[in-house]
C-alpha cells in the first residue's frame, strides 16, 4: 500500500466546527480548487503546506506554513476548458478551467471520445 502527501491543502468553513479540505500540488491546482469550492458555495479562507514544495508553491518561507487566500503569490491564468464548456471533467480535474493548451498531451481520438463521453452524461437525467 502507498500513501501520498498533498504538498497544499485549502480550507473552507462550511458552519461550526467544519471545514472542507481542498487538496493541491501546484499553483494551477490552487486556481482549480478554489473554482470548484466555488461551484459548491464555499470559500477557501486560508491553505496550509505540507511539504517544503507547499512552502515553495505557496510563497512562505521557512516555520510559516499558513496563508490566507489574499497572500497567495500570482496564480497562473487558466481558461475554460473546451472539452467540457467549462462545466467540469477529466481534463480540468472537475474544475471547468485548465492552462491553455493542456488538451494537447491527448491525441484527437481520445479527446473526441472525452467530448462524447461527457456530451452523453450531461443528457441523461
Amino acid at each position: 500500500m502507498s500513501s501520498h502527501t498533498y504538498h497544499i491543502i485549502g480550507y473552507a468553513p462550511m458552519g461550526p466546527n467544519r471545514q472542507a479540505l481542498y487538496c493541491t500540488m501546484s499553483r494551477v491546482g490552487i486556481v482549480q480548487q478554489m473554482q470548484k469550492a466555488e461551484r459548491q458555495g464555499r470559500r477557501i479562507t486560508h491553505w496550509q503546506a505540507q511539504t517544503k514544495t507547499g512552502l515553495r508553491v505557496l510563497g512562505l518561507i521557512d516555520g510559516f506554513w499558513f496563508c490566507s487566500t489574499s497572500e497567495l503569490p500570482r496564480l497562473p491564468k487558466l481558461v475554460d476548458c473546451p472539452i467540457c464548456n467549462a462545466s467540469g471533467c477529466i481534463v480540468c480535474d472537475y474544475s471547468g478551467l485548465c492552462k491553455p493548451g493542456h488538451w494537447n498531451k491527448w491525441l484527437p481520438w481520445q479527446l473526441d471520445e472525452m467530448r462524447a463521453d461527457y456530451a452523453s452524461s450531461q443528457a441523461q437525467p
